[in-house]
């Protein structure tokens, strides 16, 4: 083999005019190949380049070969110098296939290229046709890389190295790519801008990451990837999610924006694209993600925001049976348009200490005993929310849930509160009391037959709009021993009180009824009064617009009747329904 590039050992030159058929014997060059002539082989014949020194050629100028093995030294590195097939296969068992000397594209037929050697082809194309593995335990670098342009088959990645296209990747149609072998991770790092990735043939993703390094405007070709990063290396470029309206990326794995460092907008917005990420979305600082404002978006397990997410007024679900983690900086450290989840026993757990807001939508849907849980990472220690929306919240299971100051309040529905939640978590909760349920009014000479009396109503209510108390009086003031004698009812009505401050004796101000001094009702002032009516529900005489609790109501019984009116005990029921206001 040759040490060295500039010598002629090992070297093999076809003559102009000069054939050299190999037939199937196997052929060793331990330089460069130079044809003039005619090469030929024919069966499994394969040539083997042995060299160990930078800088070899191989020109074919013409002819192709069967297989061809590279197996010199670590140093050993060659070029081919124009356009090649490879009628069989392509091995690198060690040494450099590159383009530092040669750009030819280089065409493998017989569906395998394989070995631990490197390929650095940056300024070459390379075609892979038919049926076989692909791929290294090295990093692999082309320009334009194809699968299949001639014939269909399939082809299989195989090895951990990871392969950088640095144009364009396409898959012709009747191929297939299975970008990686089955339990082995393999990276695809595709660096160019525009589409660097055309699949008009059958893609499967395996265990693959495939990384969009463009630096500028790249659309990211819609498919199903197992891990899909947006990491460009430099620059601070758009990167959009599909090329047409409406398609779908299936995520098997994770969504990945940004890698920390260069900047980066993945929008999803411009084409509104189905998003269904099986695993993790993950959004790394001085990363931009652009959500649709249309398209369907879920995301099965953690959610993790250390850059910037723009919702567009629209919804995130969060489906999956795993845990759903959710981590990030800034306050908030997402603003969410709606987010939903409906997954019975799903798990929402946020890091404690981070506040997330709601500005839309608040959906969480589980099912009587398969309750959602919404808690923090760290049991006893509260996560925020501020909630700025409306909510449709059922079958939740709340836990340290803190609500920021400026949050509105949250009505949950058949949901357990299982300790340490803020004031804007408001669990179905109803609590009313009386004072007395017996009231007593006597009306003697000594008061001039007039007297008051009052109960004390006091009303808890966890509802988002409060809660209202109806009365009315089963019967008029009816006599007990003289069944047709009453005490007649005051003339003022529930929505026009009238002012009752003399009394019968003095100013023929005779009956009897009721005053309240809740002031959320507005039409009583202390010295109005109404009759109760006799029919259910009654009027309101108390009410509280938002959920409150301990809300204390005074109303006040005032009889007054004539010296005339017949002596004995009079007697009503009043009936107060509290009623939760939702």
């Amino acid at each position: 083999p040759s040490s060295a590039s500039s010598t002629n050992d090992g070297d093999v030159h076809i003559g102009t005019s000069a054939t050299l058929n190999m037939e199937a014997n196997a052929l060793s060059v331990g330089g460069d190949f130079d044809n003039d002539g005619t090469f030929s082989a024919s069966g499994s014949q394969t040539t083997t380049f042995t060299a160990t020194a930078s800088g070899h050629t191989i020109d074919p100028n013409g002819s192709s070969f069967r297989n061809v093995t590279f197996a010199g030294g670590v140093s050993g590195v060659w070029s081919f110098t124009t356009t090649t097939t490879i009628d069989l296969d392509l091995t690198m068992t060690l040494g450099t296939l590159n383009s530092s000397n040669g750009t030819a594209p280089i065409t493998v037929n017989g569906g395998d290229a394989t070995g631990a050697g490197i390929i650095s082809l940056t300024n070459s194309n390379f075609t892979l046709n038919a049926t076989g593995s692909f791929g290294s335990t090295v990093v692999w670098t082309f320009s334009n890389l194809t699968f299949g342009a001639a014939t269909p088959g399939t082809t299989s990645g195989t090895g951990t190295g990871s392969i950088t296209v640095n144009s364009v990747l396409t898959i012709s149609s009747s191929h297939v790519l299975n970008a990686s072998a089955a339990g082995v991770a393999k990276i695809w790092n595709l660096t160019a801008t525009g589409t660097p990735f055309v699949n008009s043939g059958t893609f499967t993703a395996v265990l693959s990451t495939f990384d969009y390094e463009g630096a500028g405007s790249t659309t990211i070709t819609a498919a199903t990837y197992n891990n899909l990063r947006s990491q460009p290396t430099s620059g601070s470029p758009t990167h959009y999610l599909g090329s047409a309206a409406g398609q779908t990326f299936a995520i098997n794995s994770d969504l990945t924006i940004g890698d920390g460092t260069n900047a980066v907008t993945l929008d999803a917005n411009t084409r509104d694209p189905i998003l269904d990420i099986a695993s993790d979305f993950v959004l790394s600082s001085n990363g931009t993600f652009l959500a649709s404002n249309s398209g369907v978006f879920t995301i099965a397990e953690d959610f993790t925001d250390n850059g910037t997410f723009t919702h567009n007024s629209g919804n995130v679900t969060f489906d999956g049976s795993a845990t759903s983690t959710f981590s990030g900086s800034g306050t908030p450290v997402t603003t969410f348009s709606s987010f939903t989840s409906a997954t019975d026993n799903k798990v929402l757990e946020f890091a404690t200490g981070t506040t997330w807001q709601i500005n839309a939508t608040f959906t969480i849907d589980g099912s009587s005993g398969n309750e959602i849980k919404i808690q923090s990472n760290s049991s006893g220690t509260q996560w925020f929310i501020n909630h700025q929306g409306t909510e449709n919240i059922t079958y939740a299971s709340v836990l340290d849930g803190g609500c920021a100051s400026t949050s509105t309040n949250i009505t949950v529905q058949s949901s357990i509160n299982r300790g340490n939640n803020d004031f804007c978590w408001l669990f179905p909760s109803l609590a009313f009391s009386l004072d007395s349920v017996s009231k007593s009014l006597n009306l003697t000479s000594a008061n001039t037959f007039t007297a008051t009396a009052t109960s004390i109503l006091t009303v808890t209510s966890t509802s988002e709009f409060g809660y209202d108390v109806t009365a009315y009086q089963t019967d008029n003031l009816r006599h007990t021993a003289y069944s047709t004698i009453i005490i007649a009812n005051w003339p003022g009505t529930n929505a026009a009180p009238t002012v009752w401050t003399d009394t019968c004796q003095g100013n023929s101000d005779c009956g009897w009824g009721y005053n309240t001094n809740d002031t959320d009702l507005g039409q009583f002032v202390a010295t109005e009064y109404a009759a109760f009516v006799t029919s259910t529900p009654g009027d309101v005489v108390a009410r509280s617009t938002i959920a409150i609790s301990g809300d204390v109501t005074t109303i006040t019984y005032r009889s007054s009747v004539s010296a005339t009116q017949t002596a004995g005990q009079y007697q009503t029921t009043i009936i107060y329904i509290v009623t939760p206001e939702f």
